[in-house]
């Protein structure tokens, strides 16, 4: 058992960056109880990017080809990642992501994810204390977290990107749901009616949006097992939406995906992921908490 499995995602490319990271902070997991390691798309690498993971026994090889459109690369890094560290280190509480672009003080990050369950837990025990409505994990039992800076979004399901970024996590009417654009108002605004969830992922005959959902940027994520199990569960509604991704890009040329604009973004569809997954977990499952852990977490 350990706290956390975290995958630094990046591309085969980008070996002087590794070496920068195995010199500098990947080192202090060791510390942290954080067993860190590099993920890479492996089929089709070159033979000293083998013989890199062979010297230093820290990288992952994930079963998808290392050359990607950068409108699915990074979406199936994180997905096969997720799929791996789940099966590879089942006694593993959380497991993170982080880009290869940052500095992490991995010590500091692992105290404050402690020192964040042992608030849970707390708050958990008062409430069972005083008997409040609905059920509460015992003390001993840390609830699911969503962890890192966080940030909201809504998702487009025709266009399958993110859209209306804005920074209201922890509004109190921040309330994800599925909602179609019916027009505009005197004033310009855009009017919505809100639907229920639809059995899958995409929209060709409407423009639907789901959210606003929050979200933690992509260079440090932590998520516990349970919800990400039901993120990768095959047929989840985040299987559809990477599915409708990769098909959007197979049938598209490079003008067409240029007209759509942006970039599916790895971690606002997480948050997505996890947002609309949430309602799938059993009753008796720990709540999922998000935790905005602040901004000096990491250096970008």
């Amino acid at each position: 058992a350990r706290l956390a499995v975290l995958g630094v995602l990046g591309v085969e490319s980008q070996s002087a960056v590794r070496l920068a990271i195995r010199n500098t902070w990947l080192p202090g997991g060791v510390a942290a109880d954080i067993l860190a390691l590099f993920a890479l798309r492996g089929v089709g690498i070159r033979q000293s990017t083998a013989d890199e993971a062979a010297r230093h026994g820290d990288v992952v090889f994930l079963r998808a080809h290392t050359e990607q459109s950068r409108f699915t690369g990074p979406l199936w890094s994180a997905w096969l990642w997720f799929e791996c560290a789940l099966d590879a280190w089942p006694g593993a509480q959380l497991i993170g992501k982080a880009e290869s672009d940052v500095w992490v003080h991995l010590p500091g990050v692992a105290a404050r994810i402690q020192r964040d369950f042992d608030a849970l837990r707390r708050r958990a025990a008062a409430r069972s204390t005083r008997g409040a409505a609905g059920s509460a994990p015992p003390p001993s039992a840390p609830p699911s977290i969503y962890w890192g800076i966080m940030e909201t979004f809504q998702w487009d399901l025709k266009l399958q990107r993110p859209r209306g970024f804005a920074y209201k996590f922890g509004a109190t009417n921040l309330n994800c749901t599925v909602r179609q654009v019916t027009g505009n108002d005197r004033a310009g605004r855009v009017e919505f009616k809100q639907l229920r969830l639809p059995p899958n992922a995409s929209s060709a005959y409407a423009t639907l949006f789901v959210g606003p959902f929050c979200f933690a940027k992509g260079p440090l994520v932590f998520v516990s097992r349970a919800p990400l199990l039901e993120v990768v569960r095959p047929g989840s509604f985040a299987s559809h939406s990477l599915l409708q991704v990769a098909r959007q890009v197979s049938d598209s040329n490079a003008a067409e995906l240029q007209a759509i604009g942006g970039y599916p973004q790895d971690d606002a569809w997480l948050g997505l992921a996890l947002a609309t997954s949430v309602h799938a977990r059993r009753s008796n499952a720990p709540p999922l908490v998000s935790i905005h852990a602040g901004s000096v977490i990491y250096a970008e």
